[in-house]
C-alpha cells in the first residue's frame, strides 16, 4: 500500500492511454535502487521497526552530554544513546554527519550492478500501514551521504560544509563554511537538536542548511511536518529534501509533490538531494528544472554540490547560498483543486497536484476543466483517495468505513488526497451515475450543476465535504467565516489579519483557526494579545503588574520604544511612555541610549523631556571636544556669543529658568551671563560633577552689585567657581575653577 497519492495516481490515471503502471516500473527497476556499501565496510541491518512519536525538547544535560560525545568523534562515528532522534525513528545523515546510528533511510530492494548476492541484505516485509498514517521505519535505511567527487578543474568560488543529525553540532563542524542540520523525518519524526543546532550555526556566523529525510509517506503531511518544524528559519537557511528514502516508494512524482507542497507552505523552493540511483530509474524531468537537484549522477545533478562521507562542497559563494534561502512567492494556506475529465471513460478526476494535472493534460486522454475549488493546507478532516484497477476509476471519501469497504472489494488505497475545511465554508456536492461503466461519481461546488445533472439521470448523494471559501464570491476585503480568516480573493489566510477595524490571529500552529484562547502570542511580526472573543488588544493592557502597549495600527506589542499615548487611551490625559525589551512600561529613572530619563512612578509618563533635550545638546559638545571639564568650559568661552537679554527673562511653559538659559547657550550659542552659567553647569553635571547653577551679583568698584550668574562645582567638599562670561569681560584672565574662598571677583548669591 502507498500513502503518497501522487506516485500511484499519476501513472494509474495515465495508464488509461497505455502508460505502464507504477508497480511495473518498480518491478523493472528494482535492481537499480540499491546503493552498495563502500568497500571494506560491513553493513549492519537491524530487523527492528520504529514508530515516530511526538517530539520532546532535549534538556540542557542532554545537549551537554551529546556535545561531549560528538566532540570526541569524527565524521560518521556514533554519538551514543543521548543523541537519539525524538520519535525513535531511524534517521539518515548528510555528508559529515554525527549521528546516533549508522543505518540508512530507504529500503534496499534488490542488488546494485556488480554487487554479489552475499553483499545484499534485504528488509523484512513491512506490515500494512496503520490508519493513523504513523511511519514505520524500514529494516534498513540509506545513509544520506554524497559520494566522493571526481577531480575537477578549480572553481572560481566554493565552500566546504559539514552536517549533523540527532546530535549536538561540534566545534569541528562549525569550522566549515556551512552546516547542514537535520530537522525532520517522515510525517512526524523531529530532531530534538534542531533549534539548538540551527541557532548555534547562526550565532557562529556560518551558513545554515536544514534538511528533511523523506520516507515516501503522504507528501503533503511530510512537507507540513518539515515546514512547521523549520518555519522560523525561512530566509535564514537553505532547505533540502533528502529523497533517498522516498524514491523507491514514490519515485520522482512523490519528490515533486513534496517540493510543491513545501513551496506552497513556505514560499521557498527546497532542493532535492539524492545519491546512488541510476539516472534511468526515474523521470527527473518531473523535478527539473522546476527545482534544483543535488546528485552524484552527472545527468541529474544541477552542478552546485559535490561531496563525500566526511564532507561536502558547495560550488558557489555565500551570496549564491543565501539567494537559495530566499522565498520567491507568498506563503499559501489553501490550494487549488484541479478538475479533469477523461474523454474515454467519462471519469472526473480531482487533484491538488499541478504535476499530476500537467501529466494528464499531455496524455491526450484528459481535458482540463479548471479549478474546481480550494482546500486548506491544514486543519479539517482527511479526504481519502482510492483507485479501482479493474476500470481505472478514482473515488474520494471522508468516510473510513467506505474507504475500508472499497479496499476489501479490490480498490487500491492511495492515501489522503487533501483536507476538508473545518469552517464548512463551501459545500462540495456528490452525485452518482448508475448508467456509467466507470466514473460513477462527480463532485462539484456548483448547486446549479448539482441540480442540472439530477435532471439528466444522476442521483444526488448530498454534501460530501466542505472546501475553502469560494474565491469567486470573495467580499473584496479580509473577512472571517466560521473559525477562519480569508483574504480579498477569498483564499484562506494565516497570521495577523485585519478585518474591518479589528485584528485577529489565524494561528498556523492551530490549523489556521482564529485564535480565541486568551493570552500573549509570539508571531513572526512580534507579540500580540488575544482576547476571548478572538480580537487582538489595541492600546494599553495591564498584564500581571505591568502595563503594555499594543500599537493600534497593527496590534503588535511595543518594545524598546517611546509611545505618545493619545488622551483617548489614557482617561483623557495624553502622555509619553517608554516600553522596554519585554514590553513593560518603565517607571522611575532609566538610562536609555546613554541618556538619563525620568518617568512618573505612578503613570509612567516621561517627565524630564527638557532635561533629555539638554543632555543631547551636551552630548554634541562632548562629541566635539571630549568629556573633559576644562575642554567643555573652553568650548563655552569660544562658541557662545554675548547677547543682552531682559532680566528677568520669563521661560516658556514647562521650562525652568535654568533650562531656558542652558538651551539658549548650548543650542543657539548666544546669550547673557545666565546662559553661559547654565550651559557650563549642564555640561559639568552631565559629566558627573556635583554642579550648581548660581545667581546673584558681583561687586562693582562703586560698592554696588551687578546682576550675574555663574557655576559652582563641589569636589570632595571644596567649592569652585566657573565663570565663562567673565572671560569675555576680562580678556587674558582665567575664571576657571576659582576657589570659592578666594575668587578673583567678589561673588554674592541672592
Amino acid at each position: 500500500m502507498n500513502k503518497g497519492i501522487i506516485a500511484f495516481g499519476v501513472l494509474a490515471a495515465a495508464g488509461l492511454t497505455g502508460a505502464v503502471t507504477q508497480a511495473e516500473i518498480q518491478a523493472a527497476d528494482a535492481d537499480a535502487l540499491v546503493t552498495p556499501a563502500p568497500a571494506g565496510v560491513t553493513e549492519e541491518v537491524s530487523q527492528d521497526t520504529a514508530i515516530y512519536e511526538s517530539p520532546s525538547d532535549a534538556t540542557a544535560a542532554d545537549i551537554e552530554k551529546a556535545t561531549s560525545a560528538a566532540n570526541a568523534t569524527t565524521g560518521t562515528e556514533t554519538a551514543g544513546e543521548d543523541s537519539q532522534e525524538t520519535g525513535k525513528g531511524t534517521g539518515s545523515a548528510i555528508p559529515g554527519t554525527v549521528t546516533d546510528q549508522s543505518t540508512e533511510s530507504g529500503p534496499l530492494t534488490g542488488k546494485a550492478e556488480g554487487q554479489t548476492d552475499s553483499e545484499v541484505k534485504t528488509s523484512e516485509e513491512q506490515p500494512e500501514e496503520s490508519e493513523t498514517l504513523t511511519y514505520t521505519a524500514p529494516a534498513a535505511t540509506e545513509v544520506f551521504q554524497v559520494p566522493a567527487a571526481k577531480a575537477a578543474a578549480p572553481q572560481a568560488a566554493q565552500m566546504q560544509g559539514s552536517a549533523v543529525e540527532n546530535a549536538a553540532v561540534t566545534q569541528n563542524q562549525l569550522a566549515s563554511d556551512y552546516v547542514l542540520v537535520h530537522a525532520t523525518t517522515g510525517e512526524s519524526g523531529q530532531d530534538r537538536y534542531l533549534k539548538n543546532n540551527a541557532q548555534t550555526v547562526l550565532n557562529g556566523k556560518k551558513l545554515l542548511g536544514i534538511y528533511h529525510n523523506g520516507t515516501g509517506g503522504t507528501a503533503s503531511k511530510e512537507a507540513e511536518n518539515f515546514y512547521l518544524s523549520t518555519k522560523d528559519y525561512i530566509g535564514k537557511a537553505v532547505f533540502i529534501l533528502n529523497a533517498n528514502g522516498s524514491l523507491a516508494k514514490g519515485g520522482t512524482a512523490w519528490v515533486r509533490d513534496f517540493l510543491d507542497f513545501f513551496h506552497q507552505f513556505s514560499g521557498v523552493k527546497a532542493i532535492c538531494y539524492e545519491t546512488g540511483h541510476s539516472p534511468q530509474s526515474y523521470d527527473w524531468t518531473l523535478v527539473k528544472p522546476a527545482y534544483e537537484v543535488w546528485s552524484d549522477q552527472g545527468t541529474v545533478n544541477s552542478g552546485m554540490f559535490t561531496g563525500s562521507v566526511s564532507g561536502s562542497t558547495f560550488k558557489g559563494n555565500a551570496a549564491e547560498w543565501n539567494a537559495k534561502a530566499k522565498p520567491d512567492k507568498k506563503q499559501e494556506y489553501s490550494v487549488d483543486m484541479y478538475r479533469l475529465y477523461n474523454v474515454f471513460s467519462s471519469e472526473h478526476l480531482y487533484t491538488a497536484s499541478s504535476l499530476e494535472r500537467d501529466v494528464l493534460k499531455k496524455s491526450g486522454a484528459w481535458n482540463y476543466e479548471g479549478v474546481a475549488w480550494r482546500n486548506p493546507l491544514a486543519g479539517g478532516n482527511n479526504v481519502f483517495r482510492l483507485y479501482n484497477p479493474a476500470n481505472s476509476e478514482h473515488h474520494y471519501t471522508t468516510s473510513p468505513l467506505e474507504r475500508d469497504s472499497l479496499r476489501r472489494a479490490g480498490w487500491n488505497y492511495e492515501g489522503v488526497g487533501w483536507l476538508t475545511d473545518a469552517a464548512k465554508s463551501t459545500a462540495v456536492y456528490r452525485l452518482y451515475n448508475p448508467y456509467l461503466k466507470s466514473g460513477y461519481h462527480l463532485f462539484t461546488t456548483s448547486k446549479l450543476e448539482y441540480d442540472a445533472l439530477t435532471k439528466m439521470g444522476w442521483r444526488q448523494e448530498g454534501i460530501a465535504w466542505y472546501a475553502s471559501k469560494d474565491f469567486s464570491t470573495a467580499k473584496g476585503s479580509h473577512y472571517l467565516y466560521g473559525n477562519y480568516a480569508y483574504d480579498e480573493s477569498g483564499r484562506q489566510s494565516g497570521g495577523i489579519q485585519k478585518v474591518g477595524n479589528d485584528f485577529y490571529y489565524a494561528n498556523p500552529d492551530n490549523g489556521l483557526k482564529v485564535e480565541k484562547r486568551e493570552g500573549l502570542y509570539k508571531t513572526a511580526q512580534g507579540q500580540i494579545y488575544v482576547t476571548g472573543s478572538g480580537k487582538l488588544v489595541k492600546g494599553q493592557k495591564q498584564i500581571g503588574t505591568s502595563w503594555k502597549w499594543f500599537r493600534p495600527e497593527n496590534a503588535l506589542m511595543a518594545v524598546n520604544s517611546f509611545i505618545d499615548i493619545p488622551a483617548a487611551y489614557n482617561s483623557g490625559t495624553a502622555k509619553t511612555c517608554y516600553y522596554d525589551a519585554s514590553g513593560n512600561m518603565v517607571k522611575g529613572v532609566r538610562t536609555i541610549n546613554g541618556l538619563n530619563y525620568s518617568f512618573d512612578n505612578g503613570s509612567g509618563a516621561w517627565n524630564n523631556r527638557v532635561d533629555v533635550d539638554i543632555q543631547k545638546l551636551c552630548q554634541n559638545v562632548y562629541n566635539q571636544v571630549g568629556r573633559d571639564l576644562k575642554a567643555v568650559y573652553d568650548w563655552c568661552v569660544r562658541n557662545i556669543r554675548y547677547q543682552s537679554l531682559p532680566i528677568p527673562l520669563n521661560p516658556p511653559a514647562g521650562y525652568t529658568a535654568e533650562q531656558n538659559y542652558a538651551i539658549r547657550g548650548l543650542r543657539d550659542k548666544r546669550g547673557n551671563c545666565y546662559c553661559y552659567a547654565a550651559a557650563v553647569t549642564s555640561l559639568a553635571r552631565n559629566l558627573g560633577y556635583q554642579a550648581r547653577y548660581a545667581t546673584g551679583g558681583v561687586l562693582l568698584s562703586n560698592g554696588s552689585y551687578s546682576n550675574h550668574g555663574w557655576c559652582v562645582v563641589t569636589i570632595n567638599g571644596a567649592r569652585y567657581i566657573l565663570d565663562a562670561e567673565a572671560e569675555i569681560d576680562f580678556p587674558g584672565m582665567s575664571f576657571y575653577m576659582q576657589p570659592a574662598g578666594s575668587p578673583k571677583l567678589n561673588y554674592k548669591e541672592y
